[in-house]
C-alpha cells in the first residue's frame, strides 16, 4: 500500500530496517528521494536524482541545518555532526523544503 502526495512524491512502507521510502517521479522513473529507517534516521539516494536535483535538495536541507552530501551516491542526513532523526524536525517545514527542492523535476 502506498499513497501519493500530489503528482510528484509518493510514499511506500519500507521493508526490513526501512520504515518508509519516499519516491519522486522523474523522467527516468521513480527514484527514492529519502528513506526512513525504523530508528528514525534518514538517508537519500543522491546520484539517481541527478546532479541538479541532488544539489537543490542538499541546499534546501542546508537551510534547515541538515547536511546531505549531494556528491555521494547515497548519504545519511546529518545535523550537528550526528545522524539526523526524523522526529527532531518540524515535518511541515521539512516537507516544504523538499517540495521546493524538487519542483523542477
Amino acid at each position: 500500500m502506498s499513497f501519493h502526495a500530489g503528482d510528484k512524491i509518493w510514499v511506500s512502507p519500507g521493508s526490513g530496517s526501512t520504515a518508509y521510502n519516499f519516491y519522486v517521479t522523474t523522467s527516468q522513473g521513480d527514484q527514492i528521494i529519502l528513506g526512513v529507517y525504523q530508528d528514525g534516521s534518514v538517508w537519500s539516494v543522491m546520484k539517481k536524482l541527478g546532479e541538479q536535483s541532488a544539489s537543490s535538495l542538499s541546499k534546501a536541507l542546508a537551510g534547515l541545518g541538515i547536511d546531505a552530501d549531494a556528491s555521494k551516491e547515497w548519504c545519511f542526513w546529518r545535523k550537528n555532526n550526528d545522524y539526523y532523526y526524523l522526529e527532531t524536525e518540524d515535518i511541515e517545514v521539512l516537507s516544504e523544503a523538499i517540495v521546493s527542492a524538487i519542483k523542477h523535476i
